[in-house]
């Protein structure tokens, strides 16, 4: 049997979550409508029936949301541009991107693209970091040793 404890946490856990859902699903409703600059945290918690402080409770800032809202289709896009092996993570990231294309779209336009495209760059150096030193091929390591053996030299 539950305890009580584990209870009011399994609460609390649905209701942070849900109301994260509505941060996001405000977040969303309102680039589409206005584009991102023309969006504050006043607008997106307002959207989402809640106050500032529950929206800092969440999120650092429209950027961090940003950021966070982007992170897990970045990272499927990433992985799959560091690999020959398309993976089922791609198709669904695809199809959704597709099925919300206009909010891409919106994404990809104005301050938010430099945004976008700088984290997924971010994400894709970091697979590709993690690919060649798993094969031995650091391009770091191969650059400081050289440093290294070149200093002797000097």
């Amino acid at each position: 049997m539950r305890d009580a404890t584990t209870h009011r946490r399994d609460v609390r856990d649905r209701r942070v979550s849900r109301t994260r859902s509505m941060l996001l699903a405000s977040f969303d409703r309102l680039i589409l409508a206005r584009g991102y600059d023309d969006v504050s945290v006043r607008d997106i918690a307002a959207g989402a029936d809640v106050g500032r402080s529950t929206f800092y409770e969440h999120f650092e800032g429209k950027d961090d949301m940003l950021g966070q809202s982007v992170a897990r289709p970045l990272a499927v896009l990433a992985a799959a541009a560091a690999t020959s092996e398309p993976s089922e993570s791609l198709e669904e990231i695809l199809i959704h991107v597709h099925a919300n294309r206009a909010l891409v779209n919106a994404l990809l336009q104005g301050s938010t693209r430099a945004i976008v495209v700088s984290a997924l760059a971010s994400k894709v150096e970091g697979h590709l970091a993690t690919i060649a030193r798993r094969s031995g091929n650091d391009p770091s390591h191969r650059w400081s040793s050289s440093r290294r053996r070149s200093r002797k030299h000097s």
